[in-house]
């Protein structure tokens, strides 16, 4: 860059800004458990300790860590920081293509990308540095409806993921973005999550004013509350944090009388009734916290 290197340029074929690369390589190193990782300090707690080769290693003089903690940061995260100090354009996106279906694809943005990935540190990087977080890719997701219609796989950290969800969508929610952008199939972003059965972004969205009564994909009549009956029926776990999404859905004004034609045209109340029993203390809960 120094030597005039184009900070617009793009890389893999042409699809990728120096920022989307910069955060697919440290996402990859986080799901590699590489820890890789440059301290600021030489005081760090036994879980961050690291054996650096000799060429590597410090030679300051340890601070106290009551008054002044030791910050591990990561190399990527340097690299993210001068790709952006150095002028690359924060929302660049990849171009816009026709997949083998011939449906528009691509219009990802680095915050998108970090979205998708749960990067929170990468995600608060670029939204201090300006990142738009309502930017729309070909197929009309923000960054926010992306982190919604994608849930991760169950692992042993799944409680630790769906906190890193909840965290990432209020981040987002709080630089701006709009809950009730529609993306090409009708849906927003709780709508999403309510697909994919993620209690945690359900009720975060919903505390952050997202509407309860939206339906998708449009014309089928499901709304939130059917998703989620929908989902705890079929799954037959995760029923508490479920009933807690039905909860508050119904608490936040979601129709418990509206019929689904996608689900044998029940409404959520009839449908969980028949197939999620559970789940009907979760509704009376919430209509009580209504009235």
């Amino acid at each position: 860059m120094d030597a005039g290197g184009d900070v617009a340029a793009k890389v893999q074929n042409g699809t990728m800004s120096l920022l989307q690369v910069a955060i697919v390589c440290w996402s990859f190193q986080l799901s590699t458990n590489d820890r890789c990782v440059v301290f600021h300090h030489t005081t760090a707690p036994p879980h961050h300790r690291t054996t650096a080769p000799p060429h590597h290693r410090t030679t300051a003089p340890p601070r106290h860590p009551l008054t002044c903690p030791p910050t591990p940061v990561s190399i990527h995260e340097s690299v993210l920081r001068l790709l952006i100090a150095r002028g690359v354009p924060i929302d660049a996106s990849s171009p816009i293509e026709r997949d083998e279906d011939g449906d528009l694809d691509g219009g990802n943005t680095a915050l998108h990308h970090a979205a998708q990935e749960r990067h929170t540190v990468a995600i608060r990087i670029l939204l201090e540095a300006g990142a738009d977080p309502n930017r729309k890719t070909a197929r009309q997701a923000t960054p926010l409806i992306m982190l919604c219609s994608e849930r991760l796989p169950d692992t042993a950290c799944r409680t630790q993921s769906d906190a890193t969800d909840a965290t990432v969508a209020g981040m987002l929610c709080d630089a701006g973005a709009d809950t009730e952008v529609v993306d090409d199939n009708g849906y927003t972003a709780l709508a999403c999550a309510a697909k994919e059965g993620h209690a945690p972004l359900i009720t975060t969205l919903i505390n952050r004013g997202a509407r309860a009564d939206v339906t998708a994909p449009p014309g089928s009549g499901m709304t939130p509350l059917h998703w989620c009956v929908y989902n705890a029926a079929q799954s037959g776990a995760g029923l508490a944090a479920l009933g807690a999404a039905v909860r508050d859905l119904v608490s936040a004004g979601a129709p418990v009388s509206q019929r689904a034609s996608s689900m044998s045209n029940l409404t959520p109340l009839a449908a969980a009734k028949r197939n999620c029993p559970g789940l009907l203390p979760f509704f009376r809960e919430g209509l009580r916290a209504k009235s």
